[in-house]
């Protein structure tokens, strides 16, 4: 029998191949559940050579998985390169969409602050200009707080618009 070409890999060799990743992958539960036996046990009863071995298979175990779930992907990525390159300029775009909506909500803060300071500056004229009313200076502090107000409203034509 022929074996398939490259990028056309039948379902069985899919089927081995994780059955594989499978054996290894238990193979590294059971090397963790042997170093956890050992942490377990008090310093007295605790065997360091069995520690050292059970940690070395556990994680050899976990290279060798490792290693076997990147051939698999490797070896599908031809079969599969329009979803690659697709998912790639997908996740892009929406990292791109998230920053415009973080980019957005800040904008539209420092607008609504500029919005509140210039309220504010009007309200302390309008303060100053009653204030003045009310020490007999109301001709001259009028005038002023007219400029004033006409400076706060070119000030404001100079902002960006939303």
């Amino acid at each position: 029998m022929e074996a398939p070409p490259p990028g056309q890999q039948t379902f069985s060799t899919h089927y081995r191949r994780l059955q594989e990743i499978e054996q290894k992958v238990v193979r590294a539960i059971e090397a963790a559940s042997y170093v956890m036996t050992e942490l377990s046990k008090n310093k007295e009863e605790m065997d360091k050579s069995i520690l050292h071995v059970a940690a070395t298979g556990f994680v050899q175990q976990v290279q060798e998985a490792q290693q076997l779930v990147l051939q698999a992907v490797k070896s599908a990525a031809p079969e599969r390169n329009f979803e690659a390159n697709n998912y790639f300029a997908m996740v892009q775009s929406m990292v791109a969409a998230e920053k415009l909506d973080a980019v957005s909500v800040h904008v539209s803060g420092i607008s609504k602050l500029l919005r509140q300071q210039r309220q504010q500056q009007q309200q302390q004229l309008q303060a100053a200009a009653a204030a003045a009313a009310a020490d007999g200076h109301g001709e001259l502090t009028e005038a002023a707080a007219t400029a004033a107000e006409m400076l706060v409203d070119d000030q404001a034509d100079q902002a960006p618009a939303q």
